[in-house]
C-alpha cells in the first residue's frame, strides 16, 4: 500500500480509511480485544502513526468509533454494523475460513497459518479460531 504524508479528501484516502476501519473491526472482533489503541492498529496495519491517528480521528468524527479518555478506541454500534458488512464483503471469498494474517514479516503465521500469529498467541494460551467464545484481552501488549 502506498504511504501518505497527509490524508486528503480523495478516493485514495477513502481506501485508507476503509482499510483502517476494517483493521479496527478485526482487532475488536477477531483478535478479541475489548478495546484497542493506536499502537495496536499500527502494529497490524504497518502504516505510519500519523496516518492512522488521522484515520481514527475521522472515524470518531463520523460516529464509527468512540475514543475513551485513556486513549483506547471501541467501535460504536453504528460502526460495528458498518465495519462488519465491509469486512465480510472484503473477505467473502474465504466463507468462514480463518483469515487475516498480520503484517509482521517475521511472524510464524505467514508460514504456519493464523493459529501461530503473534497477535493471537501468548505464553499460556493459544487462541483457537474455531472457538465459540473468543479470548477477550484489553491490549496487544498483554500478548508479549
Amino acid at each position: 500500500m502506498r504511504r501518505f504524508l497527509k490524508l486528503g479528501d480523495d478516493w485514495e484516502t477513502l481506501g485508507v480509511l476503509d482499510e483502517i476501519f476494517q483493521v479496527c473491526y478485526f482487532l475488536q472482533i477477531y483478535a478479541g480485544l475489548n478495546k484497542f489503541c493506536i499502537n495496536d492498529v499500527v502494529k497490524f496495519s504497518g502504516m505510519e502513526t500519523e496516518i492512522i491517528n488521522d484515520c481514527l480521528d475521522r472515524l470518531c468524527k463520523y460516529g464509527y468509533l468512540i475514543k475513551e479518555d485513556n486513549g483506547y478506541y471501541i467501535l460504536s454500534s453504528i460502526g460495528l454494523n458498518e465495519a462488519k458488512s465491509r469486512y465480510e464483503e472484503e473477505f467473502k471469498f474465504f466463507h468462514g475460513s480463518a483469515h487475516g494474517l498480520c503484517n509482521d514479516p517475521k511472524c510464524a503465521c505467514h508460514e504456519k497459518g493464523p493459529l501461530y500469529c503473534n497477535l493471537t498467541i501468548n505464553e499460556s494460551f493459544k487462541f483457537k479460531i474455531d472457538t465459540k467464545r473468543p479470548l477477550r484481552i484489553n491490549s496487544l501488549h498483554e500478548l508479549s
